[in-house]
């Protein structure tokens, strides 16, 4: 199990096997090494093995989902349907095992089907990423785009989160691994899949292996502002200054913490701190813009807007924030040529874009391209459902029409 923990697994298949020769009655060692295997691209001795272990503990449901994944990879489709409906049939609300039902319906054909399976995944998981995805390829084929767009972004948002896993044997595994940054990638990987509680609990147990463990301080400053224990943060802000004060992730996490809670010039100084240390660090320059911008300070706000997008050219959260001060300023054709950078990606942000660049467009006095591009906002606007938005441009497009 170590050797399976530390991923060699060619010595732990050796192991696992004569685990199994000596004691045959025992479900682990099978299933194991059917685990193992399957890792080692053995596939079709990965099926035998998770059957022989099944036929010792046949009610075991993670087992029988590995081994419907393993069939679903080797292109046994109507083996892998039949495991899954079997196990769905028992547990209905798993989320894994609807998304792999549907995975294997569409490879099998019944895109229809599949489809509606990974739709109940992702209503029993809505973070699950990989669903997402899957769903997104599938509208994308049926020639819905504006759905497929929609789950493509959520696979973006979500893309390394995945239900909590119920593979008590395979955990077990997973927590052999008992160094400090071995609980700070459980940690993170907790994190991802948006599991605070035991990414904290992680994190933790690392700086109990090793008080010196500077980036779990970093880490848990986040986490901690996460759950809304501002005091909590705060400790472990002193603590990895303390320890290193020229880390300018500490001061970005702590200064995201009161940024959420409204403490807006003690970010401020925070920002500051995180780009004198790192002044290529595109997302503290944008949130101190941005804070910048609140408080009426424009050129300052200008300059780490620009700075934020000299060193990340895709941050599209910054150039709008240049565009809102540009307008603000009264550089109305310089605004208009950032926005329309905007919209030449289409997501569900572009809505919000293409409104703003036709406001810039009527405060220059081009009125009929302003109602063009408004006109156009709402259509994307209503396809993506964002009903506030619409009613937003309504009321606009109303007043626009009577001034004409």
């Amino acid at each position: 199990m170590l050797l399976h923990a530390y991923e060699d697994y060619g010595l732990a298949e050796a192991c696992y096997v004569r685990a199994a020769r000596l004691d045959p009655d025992s479900f682990q060692w099978r299933y194991l090494l059917g685990w193992v295997q399957n890792l080692r691209g053995k596939r079709d001795a990965a099926v035998q093995s998770l059957k022989a272990a099944l036929e010792l503990r046949p009610d075991y449901l993670p087992g029988k989902i590995k081994l419907a994944e393993i069939l679903l990879e080797a292109g046994r489709l109507a083996e892998s349907t039949e495991v899954f409906r079997e196990v769905l049939s028992k547990s209905p609300d798993s989320p894994l095992a609807r998304y792999e039902l549907g995975r294997t319906l569409i490879a099998a054909g019944m895109k229809r089907e599949g489809m509606a399976e990974l739709e109940q995944a992702i209503n029993l998981h809505p973070s699950f990423g990989s669903a997402h995805y899957s769903l997104a390829l599938a509208y994308r084929d049926s020639k819905d785009t504006s759905k497929a767009r929609r789950h493509l972004e959520l696979y973006q948002k979500h893309q390394n989160q995945w239900p909590p896993s119920q593979d008590e044997i395979v955990n077990r595994v997973q927590r052999l691994k008992t160094g400090a940054q071995d609980h700070i990638a459980a940690g993170v990987k907790a994190a991802r899949n948006a599991q605070t509680a035991q990414a904290i609990r992680e994190h933790l147990e690392a700086l109990k292996k090793n008080p010196e463990m500077v980036q779990a301080h970093v880490n848990l400053i986040r986490l901690y502002g996460e759950s809304g224990q501002v005091a909590e943060a705060e400790k472990h802000y002193r603590e990895a200054v303390k320890a290193n004060p020229g880390l300018y992730e500490s001061h970005y996490n702590f200064g995201m913490v009161l940024l959420g809670k409204g403490r807006n010039r003690e970010a401020v100084e925070l920002f500051r701190k995180a780009v004198e240390i790192n002044p290529y660090f595109a997302e503290a320059h944008n949130n101190l813009a941005y804070l910048l911008a609140t408080e009426g300070k424009l050129q300052q706000a200008e300059e780490h807007y620009r700075l934020a997008l000299k060193n990340d050219p895709t941050d599209r959260l910054a150039r709008y924030g240049l565009a809102r001060v540009l307008v603000a300023t009264g550089r109305l054709e310089q605004a208009i040529e950032e926005l329309s950078r905007l919209v030449e990606i289409h997501d569900e942000s572009t809505p919000r874009y293409l409104y703003a660049l036709g406001a810039a467009y009527v405060r220059a006095g081009k009125i009929e391209k302003g109602l063009e591009v408004t006109r156009k906002a709402r259509e994307q606007a209503a396809a993506l459902d964002q009903s506030e938005l619409v009613a937003l441009i309504d009321r606009d497009l109303q007043k626009l029409e009577k001034t004409r």
